[in-house]
């Protein structure tokens, strides 16, 4: 594991919990 990896996998951990708050915050409106 290189550190472009841990950056692109840390991207998409980052891409995923935004989604779930979005979601959260436009549920309740």
């Amino acid at each position: 594991m290189n550190a472009n990896d841990l950056i692109v996998l840390n991207f998409e951990e980052v891409r995923r919990r935004s989604i779930k708050v979005w979601e959260a915050i436009l549920n309740k409106c």
